[in-house]
């Protein structure tokens, strides 16, 4: 199973708050948990690529994130916007 590695975790809580953090954290958890990674549909026109999840909290959001390294199994990836 893979693992990620979220960055900036204080300054998301500084800006969304706590709660916010705790849903992009489940939200993340669950897409994981999936073993259902495809890097193959990750967006790749930013200078990093992209994945976009469901968004846990709302049943119609998703929440992107750069993937800036992969090493080993673990993601390491930063936030980058909400989609509704």
């Amino acid at each position: 199973m893979a693992r990620y590695a979220l960055r900036n975790q204080q300054k998301i809580r500084e800006v969304y708050g706590t709660s916010v953090l705790e849903r992009m954290k489940v939200s993340l958890d669950a897409y994981f948990k999936a073993d259902d990674i495809k890097p193959e549909e990750w967006e790749t026109n930013e200078p990093y690529p992209i994945i976009s999840i469901d968004d846990k909290g709302h049943s119609f959001g998703l929440i992107c994130f750069y993937v800036t390294s992969v090493v080993y199994d673990v993601y390491h990836l930063a936030f980058k916007e909400f989609v509704s």
